[in-house]
């Protein structure tokens, strides 16, 4: 018998140690700790006026850089802390962006190829 993991609830506890321990920039869109950032990789190129959809947004950094850089940004998470972080560091950094919580039921329907957070769009 597998045991369930209720990573809504995991988020929500860990939120604010996880955002005080990385202090993860929005000045740039990342991939990941360690890894190199759009700004080197260049990936997605322009975004300016184009509506980006960040799934698992966590803390909203990348949905921020990508709202800086004049995207519409929206980030999506399953942890209402994560969100409640994101739309205060989007308030304070002036970017035009929301955020909003969601259950993975509601991604369930969309039919579309298997991406990671690392994959770049298709064209």
């Amino acid at each position: 018998m597998t045991n369930r993991i209720n990573m809504r609830g995991a988020w929500n506890r860990i939120s604010r140690n996880y955002q005080t321990d990385h202090k993860i920039p929005t000045d740039f869109v990342h991939y990941g700790p360690n890894c190199p950032n759009e700004d080197q990789l260049r990936l997605i190129g322009d975004v300016r006026d184009k509506r980006v959809l960040e799934i698992g947004c966590g803390g909203g950094q990348c949905a921020i850089a990508f709202a800086k850089r004049g995207a519409v940004a929206t980030g999506v998470d399953l942890s209402d802390a994560q969100i409640e972080f994101a739309q205060r560091l989007a308030a304070r950094e002036g970017a035009r962006s929301g955020f909003c919580g969601a259950t993975s039921r509601i991604f369930r329907p969309l039919r579309m190829p298997a991406r990671t957070s690392s994959s770049p769009p298709t064209r």
